[in-house]
């Protein structure tokens, strides 16, 4: 009857999905069972344009299943759930330990734990950790993304591709540029009323304003810190619009390690300037949106290169037209048709 799908590089995927069966039994399965796993997969027969008509099959898990008796000849029952990016959530390393070893090794065997696929990065520099008694997800996020390093990139992305692939690499734009434009042009997807957002309400609990890294270093007895900011995070951009200004005040301190005994084989001075590389790159970059309603776009995919052509009121070229690239996607039908929206996001690296 209906269904809605969300999906951005910032969390799980959700849905909804409403059917109607003549059959009294043909989905209690779904209604039985808990957490039942499922491919979805939708699209339509008429061309959309230059974007693929079907999206790629998303993983799902079932959270939530009602069924409605309508009457003795048919049943109603709606599914909602997320992404298999949620087994990441309900699951906790407290019995893991890594000795001497690689950032991007600990994430893949935690992925892979959950059975979920795992596009892992080679980081550099070997570290002395332990699991702990929070969700995985929060760990790889909180503790082990911070400390991940390597030469081919700082932008380092964690988020879930299509429900089944976790990424955890400094991540570019992958395949196809898919064109914008809030003007009726061949080859574009048309923004219908797009909106333009720069939100700097919520910079120092998003650490994009500024911050500071400190560290305890055993081999000389003294204390590191360093703030980072846009001046010290060294990034190369497509575009020079956007930039977060730097704060005149630290927005957060963060404490990397104050142990005296040390856990990793990579100087004090490196481990600081990484995590605040990262940090910095991971939150200051999202200060640029755009949001759109679209026409019914099933294949557009997350991570996808953007070009957005935006005209002014007087038709001139408007100041965000640029490089961008595709952050989230959502995409419903309902009795009132089908239809898409979009977020693009402004910052990414070169």
């Amino acid at each position: 009857i209906s269904f809605s799908f969300e999906e951005s590089m910032s969390g799980c995927a959700s849905y909804a999905i409403k059917i109607k069966s003549d059959s009294d039994s043909k989905y209690d399965g779904f209604i039985r069972d808990d957490q039942t796993p499922f491919g979805f997969l939708f699209g339509t027969s008429v061309p959309t344009g230059d974007l693929p008509s079907r999206s790629n099959q998303k993983k799902l898990l079932l959270l939530q299943a009602r069924k409605k008796l309508v009457s003795n000849t048919s049943a109603t029952y709606l599914f909602r759930g997320c992404c298999g990016g949620i087994l990441l959530s309900r699951h906790r390393a407290k019995d893991k330990s890594w000795d001497n070893e690689l950032i991007s090794k600990m994430v893949r065997d935690l992925i892979e734990d959950v059975g979920l696929q795992a596009d892992v990065a080679t980081t550099e520099g070997k570290f002395k950790l332990m699991g702990c008694n929070q969700p995985t997800a929060e760990f790889i996020s909180k503790t082990l993304l911070p400390l991940a390093f390597s030469q081919t990139g700082r932008d380092w992305r964690f988020w879930v591709k299509d429900g089944k692939e976790v990424v955890f690499r400094p991540t570019k734009p992958v395949g196809t540029t898919v064109r914008f434009s809030n003007t009726l042009k061949n080859g574009y997807v048309h923004l219908l009323g797009p909106e333009v957002i720069k939100d700097t309400r919520f910079q120092e609990e998003q650490r994009s304003g500024k911050i500071e890294v400190v560290m305890y270093d055993e081999s000389s007895g003294r204390l590191i810190q360093k703030e980072f900011g846009e001046s010290k995070g060294q990034f190369n951009y497509l575009g020079g619009r956007g930039r977060p200004i730097e704060r005149q005040s630290v927005s957060e301190t963060i404490i990397a390690s104050m142990q005296k005994g040390r856990h990793t084989d990579v100087s004090p001075d490196k481990v600081v300037t990484r995590i605040g590389q990262t940090l910095w790159g991971r939150y200051g970059r999202s200060l640029y949106r755009i949001q759109s309603e679209i026409p019914y776009s099933p294949g557009l995919a997350i991570n996808s290169p953007a070009n957005v052509s935006l005209t002014g009121p007087l038709g001139e070229s408007d100041a965000n037209s640029g490089q961008w690239v595709v952050f989230g996607a959502r995409h419903s039908v309902t009795s009132g048709g089908a239809r898409s929206g979009v977020t693009i996001e402004k910052r990414w690296e070169a």
